[in-house]
């Protein structure tokens, strides 16, 4: 019987792998067949072409004016994995997976209280909930809907139930997780607010220091975003709160009405992305709140509900609240949703039906379904002069981007310097396919490899360039792409002149 203790806990530890692996297996079965299919524009490189440039020793300004730091900092690691633009896609929707097994193991620890019947339960429904969420996979797709943030808000989540199981270091943990997730998004800081409700329930389990000690872990995290945030308060416009203004309703929809932003959101949320899903889910955390032993602590509840309301309230404030804002909550929600089918013991497995009816591979292809192939292939036939990249565009970013096909070929190894800037430099001008590549007549510049409906058209110099398309280019079509590149190979010296150019 003295033996009975270590082997109990040996047999959970073994449970909570299992657990742990087959929502992990279950994420990476959704999403690594979408990875190909994800979109190649300005949105979804950013990231990656400053984790190049950070690679170079060069501290990279964050990829978009609304982010921070922390995106690059999850893509510096993958863009030494990859060794071609699908790969690196892989890598990020593989990274994105882990949102499934945080998941399972902040519900494990809510639920453990029920028994390790109840919490393998609970871990297998949260962590099925998010492997199963198209939604999920519709952001990784899109890059720009959310990027990394509900994978970070998945590890604060955690964080919160490992506090909450007294062990003081997960609220550093958590705290640290939710700085990552604004940088990710600002929308996501809104969950600040429910990390501040939780915060009497984490204080009263942990005592003092360790929430002192969280608070100063997330001081030290948020000085870049600080910094930056500084340096974007000091424009011209006049004044920093005008100057932040600017910067945060950049996706404003002024003239929506309260009322209809919030319907949209919650109705695209639930009924679109999560579909019968939405069902198991709100069953689950309608039995989370049941009275009696095994409900979920009332910190995590608040945590969750503080959440919504941050980001509710930050969204309206910005005239912007969309459906994928409210992704940033899809590991909470899974995670309370978990513990209430917990209760029903073994029965809880029943909610695996609706979750997996939820589920729509059909959704989860993205807009373009061959962009990421196409940029590989395009980069395999650059050949090997030392070329300048550029895109041509119709009026509107088109289906590939030069900054995408330069980012494959450094990949695959071709060294940085092939792509330079000069006025002696040969260009190649990438055109799309369609409506980009028909506005070229053939014999317009030398054509040097063709992929997926794509072209590249070469020329000596970037006046040949000039020469050339300017007669055949209609008004409002534009030529660039070559600074997206240039600042992350060379970011000490980008060069001048690599703005868009048009024709007179």
């Amino acid at each position: 019987m003295a033996h009975d203790g270590p082997v109990a806990r040996r047999r959970e530890l073994l449970i909570l792998a299992g657990v742990l692996g087959a929502t992990l297996g279950l994420a990476l079965w959704t999403r690594l067949p979408a990875a190909p299919h994800a979109s190649v524009g300005s949105d979804s490189l950013g990231s990656y072409l400053a984790a190049w440039a950070a690679s170079s020793g060069h501290l990279p300004r964050p990829p978009n004016p609304e982010g921070g730091h922390s995106l690059w900092l999850l893509a510096l690691p993958l863009v030494h994995l990859a060794d071609s633009l699908e790969g690196l896609f892989r890598w990020r929707f593989a990274l994105g997976a882990l949102a499934a097994p945080l998941a399972s193991a902040a519900a494990w620890l809510l639920a453990a209280g029920q028994g390790s019947t109840r919490a393998a339960v609970a871990a297998l429904v949260a962590g099925a909930a998010v492997a199963l969420d198209v939604g999920l996979v519709d952001t990784l797709l899109s890059a720009f809907r959310g990027y990394g943030g509900p994978e970070h808000v998945g590890l604060a989540t955690l964080g919160l139930a490992l506090a909450l199981r007294g062990h003081g270091w997960g609220a550093a943990l958590g705290v640290a997780a939710l700085v990552g997730a604004a940088g990710q998004h600002p929308l996501a800081f809104g969950v600040a607010l429910g990390a501040l409700a939780a915060l009497p329930g984490v204080w009263a389990r942990v005592g003092r220091g360790p929430v002192l000690a969280a608070v100063a872990v997330g001081l030290l995290c948020a000085l870049p975003r600080l910094v930056w945030l500084w340096t974007l308060s000091e424009c011209d416009a006049g004044g920093a709160l005008t100057c932040l203004g600017q910067v945060a309703g950049g996706s404003a929809e002024a003239e929506a009405a309260t009322a209809d932003l919030v319907w949209r959101a919650l109705h695209d949320r639930t009924a679109v992305d999560l579909g019968w899903a939405a069902v198991g889910l709100g069953l689950g955390l309608g039995a989370a709140l049941l009275p009696g032993a095994g409900r979920a602590p009332t910190p995590a509840w608040l945590f969750l509900v503080g959440g919504f309301v941050g980001i509710g309230l930050l969204g309206l404030s910005l005239a912007t609240l969309r459906p994928y804002h409210l992704r940033h909550l899809a590991v909470p929600v899974a995670v309370l949703a978990g513990v209430g089918w917990a209760r029903l013991g073994p029965l809880g497995l029943l909610a695996l039906v609706p979750l997996w009816l939820g589920w729509d591979a059909g959704r989860a292809v993205g807009s373009a379904p061959r962009a990421v192939a196409v940029h590989d292939a395009l980069a395999a036939r650059l050949g090997e002069e030392t070329v300048r990249v550029e895109t041509l565009h119709p009026g509107r970013p088109g289906s590939v981007e030069a900054s995408g096909v330069v980012l494959s070929a450094v990949l695959r190894g071709v060294p940085a310097e092939r792509f330079a800037v000069g006025p002696q430099v040969p260009v190649v001008v990438v055109l799309g396919e369609g409506e980009a590549r028909a506005l070229v007549p053939a014999g317009v510049g030398r054509v040097i490899g063709e992929a997926g409906g794509a072209e590249l058209r070469r020329f000596e110099d970037l006046a040949a360039a000039r020469r050339a398309l300017c007669p055949v280019l209609p008004e409002g079509a534009w030529v660039g792409g070559a600074y997206d590149w240039r600042v992350a190979l060379a970011p000490t010296r980008p060069g001048e002149g690599l703005s868009p150019w048009t024709c007179p």
